[in-house]
């Protein structure tokens, strides 16, 4: 059977581009290296890019090195926040309440 699907995937080089981008991610505790190995860690290893799910670890495995010290549904929510959403031309967000609120989401899923 065959699927006109194709399945979007992310290589090494975009991920690290992905995370270098994200306001305030990089800093001399958390480089490139780390991405590296972020990326190796939560790819398939039958695979040289990273599948959606796998994409959603490697968040995860940033989160809890970036934040090593709030539960992992904070140290996501945040990681999101701070982080990740500024990718899309949006200032990086310190609102503790939006935080909490995104965090009550993360855990009502």
């Amino acid at each position: 059977m065959s699927t006109d699907h194709k399945e979007v995937m992310l290589d090494s080089q975009r991920f690290v581009k992905m995370c270098k981008e994200a306001p305030g991610l990089e800093t001399k505790r958390m480089t490139r290296h780390d991405f590296d190995i972020v990326f190796t860690k939560c790819q398939h290893p039958d695979f040289r890019r990273m599948e959606f799910e796998h994409f959603l670890q490697g968040l995860l495995e940033l989160s809890s090195r970036r934040y090593p010290d709030e539960d992992p549904i904070t140290a996501f929510g945040t990681l999101l926040i701070r982080h990740i959403f500024g990718l899309f031309d949006q200032p990086p967000v310190r609102d503790s309440a939006l935080l909490e609120r995104v965090k009550d989401e993360l855990v009502a899923v």
